[in-house]
Protein backbone atom coordinates (compact mmCIF):
# COMPACT_ATOMS: atom_id res chain seq x y z
CA UNK A 1 0.00 0.00 0.00
CA UNK A 2 1.14 3.26 -0.93
CA UNK A 3 2.32 5.52 1.93
CA UNK A 4 0.22 9.11 2.41
CA UNK A 5 2.11 11.74 1.68
CA UNK A 6 1.70 15.15 3.56
CA UNK A 7 2.91 18.58 2.01
CA UNK A 8 4.66 21.46 4.36
CA UNK A 9 5.06 24.65 2.12
CA UNK A 10 6.03 28.19 3.11
CA UNK A 11 8.21 30.63 2.47
CA UNK A 12 11.29 29.15 4.68
CA UNK A 13 14.65 28.78 3.45
CA UNK A 14 14.51 24.47 3.81
CA UNK A 15 17.00 22.91 4.48
CA UNK A 16 18.96 25.13 6.78
CA UNK A 17 18.41 28.74 6.00
CA UNK A 18 16.60 29.79 8.87
CA UNK A 19 14.53 29.37 11.76
CA UNK A 20 11.64 28.80 9.82
CA UNK A 21 13.35 25.71 7.98
CA UNK A 22 14.25 24.62 11.18
CA UNK A 23 10.85 24.54 12.47
CA UNK A 24 9.93 22.94 9.50
CA UNK A 25 12.44 19.83 9.28
CA UNK A 26 11.64 18.91 12.75
CA UNK A 27 7.89 18.66 12.24
CA UNK A 28 8.68 16.87 8.92
CA UNK A 29 11.14 13.80 10.29
CA UNK A 30 7.71 13.56 13.11
CA UNK A 31 5.40 13.07 10.25
CA UNK A 32 8.45 10.56 9.06
CA UNK A 33 8.08 8.64 11.86
CA UNK A 34 4.23 8.39 11.79
CA UNK A 35 4.80 6.18 8.59
CA UNK A 36 3.89 8.68 5.89
CA UNK A 37 6.10 10.65 3.33
CA UNK A 38 6.58 14.35 3.13
CA UNK A 39 7.49 16.37 0.12
CA UNK A 40 8.42 20.21 1.44
CA UNK A 41 8.70 23.32 -0.92
CA UNK A 42 10.22 25.98 0.65
CA UNK A 43 12.15 29.52 -0.64
CA UNK A 44 16.00 27.96 -0.36
CA UNK A 45 18.40 26.80 -2.63
CA UNK A 46 18.57 23.35 -3.59
CA UNK A 47 21.67 21.73 -2.64
CA UNK A 48 23.27 19.34 -5.58
CA UNK A 49 24.71 16.94 -2.40
CA UNK A 50 20.75 16.30 -2.44
CA UNK A 51 20.34 15.53 -5.92
CA UNK A 52 19.21 12.07 -6.34
CA UNK A 53 19.95 9.94 -9.47
CA UNK A 54 16.04 10.82 -10.42
CA UNK A 55 16.29 13.98 -9.98
CA UNK A 56 14.63 14.14 -6.65
CA UNK A 57 16.28 16.28 -4.09
CA UNK A 58 16.20 14.46 -0.45
CA UNK A 59 17.62 15.09 2.82
CA UNK A 60 17.27 12.56 5.79
CA UNK A 61 14.09 10.79 4.06
CA UNK A 62 12.47 13.93 2.98
CA UNK A 63 11.86 15.02 -0.49
CA UNK A 64 12.01 18.47 -0.87
CA UNK A 65 11.38 21.42 -3.73
CA UNK A 66 11.68 25.10 -3.77
CA UNK A 67 10.60 28.55 -5.43
CA UNK A 68 13.35 30.13 -5.40
CA UNK A 69 15.32 31.27 -8.31
CA UNK A 70 18.17 33.88 -9.48
CA UNK A 71 16.11 35.86 -11.31
CA UNK A 72 13.31 36.37 -8.83
CA UNK A 73 14.88 36.49 -5.50
CA UNK A 74 14.40 40.28 -5.29
CA UNK A 75 10.39 39.86 -6.05
CA UNK A 76 9.23 36.82 -4.36
CA UNK A 77 7.88 39.44 -1.77
CA UNK A 78 6.13 40.93 -4.00
CA UNK A 79 4.53 37.69 -5.91
CA UNK A 80 3.55 36.87 -1.91
CA UNK A 81 1.17 39.99 -2.31
CA UNK A 82 -0.02 39.13 -5.55
CA UNK A 83 -0.56 35.82 -5.73
CA UNK A 84 -1.52 34.31 -2.04
CA UNK A 85 0.32 31.10 -2.10
CA UNK A 86 0.25 30.44 -5.89
CA UNK A 87 3.98 29.46 -6.25
CA UNK A 88 3.70 26.79 -3.87
CA UNK A 89 0.60 24.88 -5.43
CA UNK A 90 2.08 25.37 -9.31
CA UNK A 91 5.43 23.66 -7.88
CA UNK A 92 3.33 21.33 -5.83
CA UNK A 93 1.60 19.91 -8.41
CA UNK A 94 4.67 19.21 -10.63
CA UNK A 95 5.37 16.86 -8.47
CA UNK A 96 2.13 14.86 -9.57
CA UNK A 97 0.74 14.19 -6.06
CA UNK A 98 -2.69 12.65 -6.97
CA UNK A 99 -4.40 13.46 -3.80
CA UNK A 100 -2.44 14.62 -0.56
CA UNK A 101 -3.51 13.57 2.89
CA UNK A 102 -2.78 17.37 4.05
CA UNK A 103 -1.06 20.96 3.28
CA UNK A 104 0.52 22.35 5.66
CA UNK A 105 1.40 25.85 5.20
CA UNK A 106 3.94 27.81 8.07
CA UNK A 107 4.76 31.69 7.85
CA UNK A 108 1.99 32.44 5.14
CA UNK A 109 -0.75 34.46 7.63
CA UNK A 110 -3.14 35.92 4.91
CA UNK A 111 -1.68 37.09 1.79
CA UNK A 112 0.74 34.14 1.43
CA UNK A 113 -2.47 31.62 1.83
CA UNK A 114 -5.55 33.68 0.37
CA UNK A 115 -5.27 31.81 -2.88
CA UNK A 116 -3.65 28.34 -1.25
CA UNK A 117 -6.17 27.69 1.30
CA UNK A 118 -8.90 27.72 -1.31
CA UNK A 119 -7.32 26.12 -4.14
CA UNK A 120 -6.49 22.77 -1.90
CA UNK A 121 -9.58 22.95 0.23
CA UNK A 122 -12.17 23.42 -2.62
CA UNK A 123 -10.67 22.46 -5.61
CA UNK A 124 -8.04 19.50 -4.98
CA UNK A 125 -10.28 18.74 -2.25
CA UNK A 126 -7.30 18.08 0.31
CA UNK A 127 -6.74 18.62 4.41
CA UNK A 128 -5.65 22.61 4.89
CA UNK A 129 -3.29 22.79 8.16
CA UNK A 130 -1.51 26.07 9.23
CA UNK A 131 1.50 26.30 11.57
CA UNK A 132 1.16 28.73 14.06
CA UNK A 133 4.43 30.07 16.06
CA UNK A 134 3.60 33.62 16.28
CA UNK A 135 1.69 36.57 17.50
CA UNK A 136 3.15 39.84 16.55
CA UNK A 137 3.02 42.64 18.88
CA UNK A 138 2.57 46.04 16.93
CA UNK A 139 6.12 47.73 19.10
CA UNK A 140 8.09 44.79 17.19
CA UNK A 141 7.68 46.85 13.88
CA UNK A 142 8.37 50.51 12.48
CA UNK A 143 5.18 52.42 12.10
CA UNK A 144 3.66 50.05 14.76
CA UNK A 145 0.04 49.21 13.68
CA UNK A 146 0.32 50.68 9.98
CA UNK A 147 3.32 48.09 8.85
CA UNK A 148 1.86 45.58 6.38
CA UNK A 149 3.58 42.68 7.69
CA UNK A 150 2.16 43.05 11.08
CA UNK A 151 -1.56 43.92 8.90
CA UNK A 152 -0.91 40.88 7.17
CA UNK A 153 -0.06 38.43 10.35
CA UNK A 154 -3.21 40.08 12.49
CA UNK A 155 -5.12 39.10 9.98
CA UNK A 156 -3.89 35.68 9.39
CA UNK A 157 -4.05 34.95 13.01
CA UNK A 158 -7.05 36.73 14.19
CA UNK A 159 -9.64 35.83 11.24
CA UNK A 160 -8.24 33.83 8.61
CA UNK A 161 -7.15 31.13 10.67
CA UNK A 162 -9.69 30.29 12.66
CA UNK A 163 -11.73 29.83 9.27
CA UNK A 164 -9.25 27.17 8.12
CA UNK A 165 -9.96 24.98 11.50
CA UNK A 166 -6.67 22.95 11.57
CA UNK A 167 -4.24 24.36 13.50
CA UNK A 168 -0.48 23.65 14.61
CA UNK A 169 0.49 26.15 17.31
CA UNK A 170 4.04 25.51 19.37
CA UNK A 171 2.70 27.12 22.81
CA UNK A 172 -0.42 26.93 24.78
CA UNK A 173 -1.06 30.13 24.82
CA UNK A 174 -1.86 29.73 20.63
CA UNK A 175 -3.61 26.41 21.81
CA UNK A 176 -6.02 28.00 23.96
CA UNK A 177 -7.04 30.74 21.73
CA UNK A 178 -7.40 28.53 18.97
CA UNK A 179 -9.66 25.70 21.27
CA UNK A 180 -12.10 28.86 21.82
CA UNK A 181 -12.28 29.35 18.04
CA UNK A 182 -13.54 25.85 17.67
CA UNK A 183 -10.54 24.47 16.28
CA UNK A 184 -9.00 21.45 16.29
CA UNK A 185 -5.41 21.75 17.45
CA UNK A 186 -1.91 20.28 18.26
CA UNK A 187 0.77 21.82 20.33
CA UNK A 188 3.93 21.32 19.20
CA UNK A 189 7.44 23.07 20.47
CA UNK A 190 9.91 24.02 19.04
CA UNK A 191 11.29 19.85 18.32
CA UNK A 192 15.17 18.84 18.16
CA UNK A 193 16.78 16.21 16.93
CA UNK A 194 20.37 17.50 16.88
CA UNK A 195 21.66 13.91 17.89
CA UNK A 196 25.21 15.31 18.21
CA UNK A 197 24.37 17.32 21.05
CA UNK A 198 23.92 13.79 23.66
CA UNK A 199 27.48 13.38 23.17
CA UNK A 200 29.31 14.26 26.37
CA UNK A 201 31.09 17.42 26.93
CA UNK A 202 32.78 17.73 30.10
CA UNK A 203 31.85 20.96 32.08
CA UNK A 204 34.06 20.11 35.08
CA UNK A 205 36.80 20.56 33.91
CA UNK A 206 36.65 23.34 31.35
CA UNK A 207 34.90 25.62 34.65
CA UNK A 208 37.76 24.51 36.63
CA UNK A 209 40.02 25.54 34.28
CA UNK A 210 38.38 28.65 32.71
CA UNK A 211 36.24 31.34 33.47
CA UNK A 212 32.22 30.94 33.13
CA UNK A 213 31.20 31.03 29.42
CA UNK A 214 27.91 32.63 28.80
CA UNK A 215 26.53 32.56 25.20
CA UNK A 216 23.94 34.67 23.30
CA UNK A 217 23.41 33.55 19.44
CA UNK A 218 21.05 35.47 17.69
CA UNK A 219 19.22 38.86 16.75
CA UNK A 220 18.11 40.74 19.64
CA UNK A 221 15.82 43.63 19.06
CA UNK A 222 12.02 42.36 18.33
CA UNK A 223 11.96 39.19 20.45
CA UNK A 224 15.08 39.08 23.23
CA UNK A 225 16.13 42.06 24.91
CA UNK A 226 20.06 42.07 24.73
CA UNK A 227 20.58 45.45 26.77
CA UNK A 228 18.87 43.84 29.43
CA UNK A 229 21.57 41.23 29.71
CA UNK A 230 24.81 43.07 29.18
CA UNK A 231 23.21 45.80 31.90
CA UNK A 232 22.79 43.17 34.10
CA UNK A 233 26.22 42.00 33.24
CA UNK A 234 27.61 45.58 34.18
CA UNK A 235 25.95 45.48 37.50
CA UNK A 236 28.66 42.67 38.59
CA UNK A 237 31.94 44.00 40.79
CA UNK A 238 34.39 43.98 38.07
CA UNK A 239 36.14 40.99 40.01
CA UNK A 240 33.05 38.87 38.90
CA UNK A 241 32.91 40.49 35.60
CA UNK A 242 36.79 39.16 35.08
CA UNK A 243 35.17 35.39 35.87
CA UNK A 244 32.78 35.88 32.58
CA UNK A 245 34.01 35.14 29.06
CA UNK A 246 30.58 36.01 26.98
CA UNK A 247 30.52 35.61 23.28
CA UNK A 248 27.82 36.81 21.53
CA UNK A 249 27.18 35.32 17.91
CA UNK A 250 25.24 37.47 15.65
CA UNK A 251 26.44 40.69 16.49
CA UNK A 252 30.10 41.92 15.60
CA UNK A 253 31.56 44.47 17.32
CA UNK A 254 30.10 47.76 15.75
CA UNK A 255 27.08 46.38 15.72
CA UNK A 256 27.02 45.59 19.42
CA UNK A 257 28.20 49.28 20.01
CA UNK A 258 25.34 50.34 17.64
CA UNK A 259 22.62 48.40 19.54
CA UNK A 260 24.01 49.50 22.75
CA UNK A 261 24.69 53.53 21.78
CA UNK A 262 22.51 54.34 24.95
CA UNK A 263 25.22 52.69 26.84
CA UNK A 264 28.41 53.53 25.94
CA UNK A 265 28.98 52.89 29.97
CA UNK A 266 27.86 49.06 30.11
CA UNK A 267 30.83 48.06 27.50
CA UNK A 268 33.14 49.57 28.58
CA UNK A 269 32.88 48.23 32.18
CA UNK A 270 32.22 44.94 30.36
CA UNK A 271 35.44 45.34 28.46
CA UNK A 272 37.32 42.54 27.39
CA UNK A 273 35.13 39.79 28.71
CA UNK A 274 32.71 39.67 25.92
CA UNK A 275 33.69 38.98 22.70
CA UNK A 276 31.22 40.00 19.64
CA UNK A 277 31.61 37.36 16.59
CA UNK A 278 28.83 38.43 14.24
CA UNK A 279 26.94 35.93 12.33
CA UNK A 280 28.97 32.46 11.77
CA UNK A 281 27.43 29.35 9.93
CA UNK A 282 24.55 27.85 11.88
CA UNK A 283 27.10 24.31 12.31
CA UNK A 284 29.85 26.68 13.79
CA UNK A 285 27.03 28.24 16.35
CA UNK A 286 25.86 24.93 17.75
CA UNK A 287 29.81 24.07 18.62
CA UNK A 288 29.90 27.12 20.25
CA UNK A 289 26.81 26.56 22.53
CA UNK A 290 27.71 22.57 23.21
CA UNK A 291 30.74 24.43 24.65
CA UNK A 292 29.28 26.66 26.66
CA UNK A 293 28.19 26.34 30.67
CA UNK A 294 24.84 28.40 29.93
CA UNK A 295 22.71 29.80 27.08
CA UNK A 296 21.72 33.08 28.29
CA UNK A 297 17.80 34.94 27.36
CA UNK A 298 16.05 37.51 28.15
CA UNK A 299 12.20 38.07 27.12
CA UNK A 300 9.67 40.59 28.15
CA UNK A 301 6.16 39.07 29.35
CA UNK A 302 3.94 40.22 25.95
CA UNK A 303 1.74 39.00 23.56
CA UNK A 304 4.21 37.59 21.35
CA UNK A 305 6.67 36.05 24.19
CA UNK A 306 3.49 33.97 25.80
CA UNK A 307 2.47 33.19 21.73
CA UNK A 308 6.04 31.77 20.50
CA UNK A 309 8.49 29.66 22.15
CA UNK A 310 12.09 30.49 21.88
CA UNK A 311 14.01 27.98 19.62
CA UNK A 312 17.25 28.68 21.47
CA UNK A 313 16.03 26.82 24.60
CA UNK A 314 15.72 23.16 22.84
CA UNK A 315 18.88 23.26 21.14
CA UNK A 316 20.62 24.74 23.85
CA UNK A 317 19.27 21.73 26.09
CA UNK A 318 19.89 19.25 23.53
CA UNK A 319 23.61 20.21 23.32
CA UNK A 320 23.95 19.99 27.07
CA UNK A 321 24.20 23.58 27.85
CA UNK A 322 21.10 24.64 30.53
CA UNK A 323 20.12 27.98 30.09
CA UNK A 324 19.68 31.21 32.06
CA UNK A 325 16.06 33.03 31.30
CA UNK A 326 12.99 34.29 32.68
CA UNK A 327 9.95 32.58 32.14
CA UNK A 328 7.54 33.24 29.17
CA UNK A 329 5.62 31.10 26.85
CA UNK A 330 5.53 27.34 28.53
CA UNK A 331 8.88 27.06 29.51
CA UNK A 332 8.45 26.69 33.19
CA UNK A 333 6.97 23.39 31.49
CA UNK A 334 10.81 22.60 30.54
CA UNK A 335 13.23 24.33 32.85
CA UNK A 336 13.25 24.01 36.19
CA UNK A 337 15.20 26.07 38.48
CA UNK A 338 19.09 24.93 39.63
CA UNK A 339 17.68 21.30 37.16
CA UNK A 340 17.96 22.64 33.56
CA UNK A 341 18.65 26.41 34.16
CA UNK A 342 18.54 29.10 35.98
CA UNK A 343 15.50 30.80 36.34
CA UNK A 344 15.59 35.12 36.27
CA UNK A 345 12.52 35.93 38.52
CA UNK A 346 11.57 38.99 37.28
CA UNK A 347 12.21 40.67 33.70
CA UNK A 348 14.86 43.37 34.54
CA UNK A 349 18.64 43.78 34.81
CA UNK A 350 18.94 43.42 38.60
CA UNK A 351 17.53 40.61 38.79
CA UNK A 352 19.45 39.40 35.76
CA UNK A 353 22.56 40.52 37.82
CA UNK A 354 21.63 38.45 40.76
CA UNK A 355 21.15 35.31 38.69
CA UNK A 356 24.36 35.52 37.17
CA UNK A 357 26.41 35.77 41.01
CA UNK A 358 24.27 32.58 41.62
CA UNK A 359 25.88 31.02 38.52
CA UNK A 360 29.20 32.02 39.48
CA UNK A 361 28.85 30.28 43.07
CA UNK A 362 27.83 26.85 41.44
CA UNK A 363 30.61 24.17 41.71
CA UNK A 364 31.83 22.47 38.41
CA UNK A 365 30.09 19.46 39.34
CA UNK A 366 26.67 21.29 40.00
CA UNK A 367 27.02 22.46 36.49
CA UNK A 368 27.77 19.39 35.45
CA UNK A 369 24.88 17.91 36.49
CA UNK A 370 22.36 20.84 34.75
CA UNK A 371 24.17 19.79 31.96
CA UNK A 372 23.38 16.21 32.36
CA UNK A 373 19.13 17.28 33.02
CA UNK A 374 19.39 19.40 29.73
CA UNK A 375 20.42 16.68 27.77
CA UNK A 376 17.83 14.21 29.02
CA UNK A 377 15.09 17.01 29.35
CA UNK A 378 15.55 17.86 25.69
CA UNK A 379 15.46 14.21 24.56
CA UNK A 380 12.35 13.37 26.81
CA UNK A 381 10.51 16.79 26.32
CA UNK A 382 11.56 18.48 22.32
CA UNK A 383 12.94 15.17 20.38
CA UNK A 384 10.37 14.11 17.41
CA UNK A 385 10.00 10.80 18.49
CA UNK A 386 8.24 12.36 21.32
CA UNK A 387 4.99 13.96 19.51
CA UNK A 388 5.07 10.53 17.03
CA UNK A 389 1.23 9.60 18.26
CA UNK A 390 0.23 13.03 18.98
CA UNK A 391 1.12 14.38 15.60
CA UNK A 392 -0.86 10.87 14.20
CA UNK A 393 -4.11 11.53 16.46
CA UNK A 394 -4.21 15.25 15.09
CA UNK A 395 -3.47 14.07 11.13
CA UNK A 396 -6.56 11.48 11.78
CA UNK A 397 -8.96 13.90 13.46
CA UNK A 398 -8.68 17.28 10.91
CA UNK A 399 -11.50 18.03 8.62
Amino acid sequence: MKKKTVVICGPFKFPFGDAGANRVFEVAKTILLTGREVLVIGNGILREEDKQIDGKYMIDGIQYDSIYSKKTKKLHKGIKLLTGGLPFLIKFNQHNVIKAEAIISYGGYFLGNYILYPAVKFLRKEKFIVDVVEWYSPDQFPKRYFNLFYIDAQIGVRYFYPKIKNIITISSFLENYYIDKGCIVVVIPPLTSLETGFSSFNKIQTRKNSKLRLIYAGTAGKKDYLDIMLIGISKLTSDQIKQLEINIYGYGEKEIAKYMKEYPEVLKKIGNSMNAYGRIPRSSVLKEIKNSHFTILMRPISRYSKAGFPSKVPESLSLGTPVILNYTSDLQLYVKDFKEGLIVKEFNSESFTKTLIVALSLSPEKIEEMSNNAKMSALKKFHPAVFVNKVNNFLMKIT
